[in-house]
């Protein structure tokens, strides 16, 4: 069997489903995530990438 068969690709609703599940447990890092200024931080970490 191939890789391909035993991994198939994700489609958009199978993201959409493991999200709402993660905001359903709670997961304890959704909350910092959303509070979280990232373009703020994604400057700086842009000029040090190779």
């Amino acid at each position: 069997m191939s890789y391909f068969h035993s991994h198939p690709q994700p489609s958009f609703f199978d993201v959409e489903h493991q999200l709402d599940k993660i905001h359903t447990l709670n997961d304890f890092l959704v909350r910092p995530n959303m509070l979280s200024n990232w373009p703020l931080f994604l400057a700086p970490l842009n000029t040090l990438r190779l």
